[in-house]
C-alpha cells in the first residue's frame, strides 16, 4: 500500500508488522470515509439523469466511487493478511547493490 522505506529498513520484524497494521488501519479509515460519502452522494443524485441516456439515473455512475472503495478495502485486508507478494515485488524493484572492486590488470 503505502511505501515507508526508511522505517522498514531500520525496523525489526515486530516493528515492521506494527507498521503494516498502522498503515492498513489508516488506509481503511480513509477508504471508509470515501465509501460513506460516495454512497451519500450517489443517493443525492438519484433524481438526476445521464445526459443522452435519460432513462438511466446518475446514481449508477456515482456508485463507482463507493464500489471502488469496497474493492480497495478487500485489497488492504489482503495485503495485511499476506504481505509476502508485496515484499517480493519490492525486492525485485530495488536496484541491485553495486560492488566496486579494484582492477588487477595492468594498463600499459
Amino acid at each position: 500500500m503505502v511505501c515507508v522505506d526508511l522505517a522498514y529498513r531500520k525496523a525489526g520484524p515486530a516493528l515492521r508488522r506494527m507498521l503494516d497494521w498502522l498503515i492498513a488501519v489508516t488506509a481503511l479509515i480513509l477508504v471508509a470515509v470515501i465509501i460513506f460519502y460516495g454512497f451519500e452522494y450517489a443517493y443525492r443524485a438519484r433524481f438526476q439523469t445521464i445526459s443522452g441516456l435519460e432513462s438511466f439515473s446518475m446514481t449508477w455512475a456515482y456508485l463507482a466511487v463507493p464500489v471502488g472503495g469496497i474493492f480497495c478495502v478487500l485489497g488492504v485486508i489482503g495485503c495485511l493478511i499476506d504481505p509476502a507478494p508485496a515484499r517480493a515485488r519490492e525486492r525485485r524493484s530495488r536496484p541491485p547493490s553495486v560492488r566496486i572492486t579494484p582492477c588487477r590488470r595492468r594498463c600499459s
